[in-house]
């Protein structure tokens, strides 16, 4: 079943995207992949100028450690092109500083359009420079100190995209950070519009991102379909969506002896097929698991994703229907009568949907695809690293209840 683009934390929202590491941008043409590349000095055959624009990031140029005077990175191109960024891919965090120059013809020498880095601070992972419009057929990374090494440098005509990451926190606010599209430097000052649909109406909010690029606005009940983005980054607006579902209004105070526990014997398959979330889907042939459970302490195995399913019924409430997961390790998808009702990632943190609009009285499908492997577990929390098992499951309980509609 494939997940929706989305990388986002109930509680916890990386102030600079380091998840976004591996995302190269697709939309824009590398111009540094039709330049000869060339450089003051390497460290031997391995690691010579023209593996850092052949496009694959296990291939690196690197100078030598110590030499901090008269490095540089250069790219030739056969005809003069328009460049508006350039972006620096690390093998690690070595170079302090560097400068970004262009060859001037008519003066017949190197011009600095920016220099980055200061003395004592190692540069982040991905460098990206704007450098306005510019016209050149040549182009150098140039003073580069302590030791450089670059799996790739990358040329574009018009700046990428940043990124826009959104997630939800516990008392109600929908949470985000703008960064470049590397996740290598969060973007302040950025003015972002969130527009959805919510149970009041449509639903408008307008923040702007801090120094650390984080911004957060109240989040409107009952938010559903998509919430559509508008960053505007130094003059330049971006639009984008994300996935209502993925945005969870915190959690409701609930009374102990209260609502319907949904722990139990549920059906599992390990790695279900597409479309396993639909009501009339045929799971006669699945097997039995205890909720709440790990999956590994059951006898079970899973290669990629768990599918768990079983049946209920929603008699007996007034006002908001409400599903709340105490914890899933680490991602999970939720599903009732076929529709995604929320997606999470965070196994140790509980979280709740709004069923309200897709349950019926009697006879209902809940539906789970749980992943053990999620940004949460594999970055942040690292419990089965700890655990030296397999975590994976809905190990915590699964409870049904409902509320006033004013609550």
């Amino acid at each position: 079943m494939p997940r929706p683009p989305r990388r986002a934390w109930l509680v916890l929202l990386c102030p600079v995207c380091s998840t976004l590491l591996a995302q190269q941008p697709t939309s824009a043409a590398n111009l540094a992949r039709t330049a000869t590349a060339s450089a003051s000095e390497d460290q031997g055959p391995d690691l010579v100028a023209a593996f850092a624009n052949d496009g694959d990031p296990a291939t690196r140029w690197s100078g030598i450690p110590g030499h901090n005077s008269g490095v540089w990175y250069q790219l030739d191109w056969p005809q003069p092109v328009t460049l508006r960024q350039v972006v620096l891919h690390q093998f690690d965090t070595y170079v302090m500083e560097l400068d970004v120059q262009v060859w001037d013809g008519a003066g017949q020498h190197w011009r600095t359009l920016r220099h980055c880095g200061v003395s004592g601070q190692k540069l982040p992972r991905v460098v990206a420079v704007d450098v306005g419009a510019v016209t050149t057929d040549r182009l150098r990374i140039a003073d580069i100190t302590n030791g450089p090494s670059f799996t790739e440098v990358e040329v574009f005509a018009a700046p990428v995209p940043p990124a826009v990451q959104l997630g939800s926190d516990l008392t109600g606010n929908v949470v985000g950070v703008v960064c470049d599209a590397w996740g290598s430097a969060a973007i302040a000052g950025a003015s972002v519009e969130l527009r959805g649909e919510a149970a009041g109406g449509a639903w408008l909010a307008e923040v702007t991102s801090d120094a650390n690029g984080m911004f957060a606005a109240p989040m409107p009940i009952g938010l559903f379909g998509e919430v559509r983005l508008r960053t505007s980054v130094g003059g330049a607006l971006h639009t984008t969506t994300w996935p209502a579902a993925a945005l969870q209004y915190g959690l409701t105070p609930c009374t102990p002896g209260t609502g319907e526990s949904l722990d139990g014997t549920w059906k599992f398959l390990a790695d279900p097929p597409a479309g396993f979330e639909a009501a009339a889907f045929d799971d006669a042939t699945w097997t039995s698991i205890n909720v709440p459970g790990h999956w590994a302490m059951q006898g079970l195995r899973v290669r990629t994703a768990g599918g768990y399913r079983r049946h209920f019924d929603a008699r007996g409430g007034a006002g908001r229907w409400l599903l709340r997961f105490d914890g899933v390790y680490s991602g999970a998808e939720v599903f009732v009568n076929g529709r995604r009702v929320a997606t999470h990632d965070g196994g140790a943190v509980p979280f709740e949907a709004d069923i309200t609009d897709v349950v019926h009285e009697r006879d209902n499908v809940l539906a789970v695809l749980a992943t053990e492997h999620s940004v949460a577990s594999d970055q942040l929390d690292k419990m089965s690293e700890y655990a030296d098992m397999d975590l994976g499951g809905i190990f915590r309980s699964v409870r049904l209840s409902s509320v006033p509609a004013l609550h």
